[in-house]
């Protein structure tokens, strides 16, 4: 028998937890982390028949188990949020979102937060449509940032969620997009395991990945066959800005860790879970 407390997050719990994490600086925190060093402070094993993370934190003493469908969603969502801060440009803004599983309260909450001067979220569900050619609701969206909302409105087509969008989040479909639908000066946040289409990466000025380290594991994708290394997002944020010459230019920001149990992300949240007294004890 381990000495230190089993406990068991649910997803509910999970995503309680994610807000009282700031997105960027837990990006920052794992983008910049060298190889190797998030074991000193935990150990983190893949469940296969539970389908659940097994996370010992040795700082804290505690072990965790959690959906790990919903940490890979929850991560997934600070990426999104944090390469949102580092390249949309202050004022009212509009966003356009392929993919209901990137628009959950949690998510949205993330993006708002990084993002004050959001205020329209235009969804498209390429993968459940409705009757009437719209999409299915999401989950609620109320309380997204204080006492506010963010207008959340469904789609009809792809095109149509992403007209005039500033910034725009692929969280399904990465091929179900024209480069022509792109309004001047996007930032385009592709978090699916697809390169965009020729057509659309003809529109970006500057393309930036999460981490270089993951181009090896990927030889198909674009940035890992280019000849010049990609931008890395981790070293802009904070920093504001500062990769665009031009307020029109189009960023693609390729995240290809969106989809991995990122260690330091879980050990984050599950100490933001320890400080709210969320979780369950279970045996093993």
């Amino acid at each position: 028998m381990s000495p230190f407390p089993r406990l068991r997050l649910t997803t509910g719990e999970a995503e309680s937890a994610v807000r009282g994490l700031d997105a960027v600086d837990v990006v920052r925190e794992a983008l910049t982390m060298p190889s190797g060093a998030t074991g000193e402070e935990s150990v983190m094993r893949f469940d296969d028949a539970a389908d659940e993370l097994l996370l010992y934190d040795r700082v804290t003493r505690q072990e965790w188990r959690l959906p790990a469908s919903t940490a890979v969603r929850l991560w997934r969502a600070c990426l999104c949020a944090a390469a949102a801060r580092a390249f949309v440009a202050p004022g009212v803004i509009t966003a356009g979102v392929i993919g209901a599983d990137a628009m959950d309260n949690a998510s949205l909450v993330l993006l708002s937060r990084a993002l004050p001067g959001l205020s329209h979220v235009a969804l498209y569900d390429d993968e459940a449509p409705g009757p009437d050619g719209g999409t299915r609701p999401p989950r609620s969206v109320r309380g997204v940032r204080g006492g506010d909302e963010v207008a959340l409105a469904l789609m009809r087509s792809a095109r149509d969620a992403l007209l005039g969008a500033d910034l725009v989040v692929l969280a399904s479909n990465a091929t179900c997009v024209a480069g022509e639908w792109l309004a001047r000066g996007t930032v385009l946040v592709n978090a699916t395991a697809q390169d965009v289409t020729d057509d659309l990466h003809k529109e970006v000025a500057h393309l930036v990945v999460d981490d270089p380290r993951l181009l090896s594991l990927a030889p198909g994708r674009r940035a890992a066959r280019m000849a010049e290394p990609p931008t890395r997002l981790g070293q802009l944020l904070g920093v504001g800005a500062v990769l665009r010459r031009h307020r029109d230019d189009t960023v693609l920001v390729d995240l290809y860790g969106a989809g991995l149990h990122q260690q330091w992300f879980v050990t984050r949240l599950c100490r933001s879970a320890h400080v709210r007294g969320l979780g369950r004890r279970c045996g093993r």
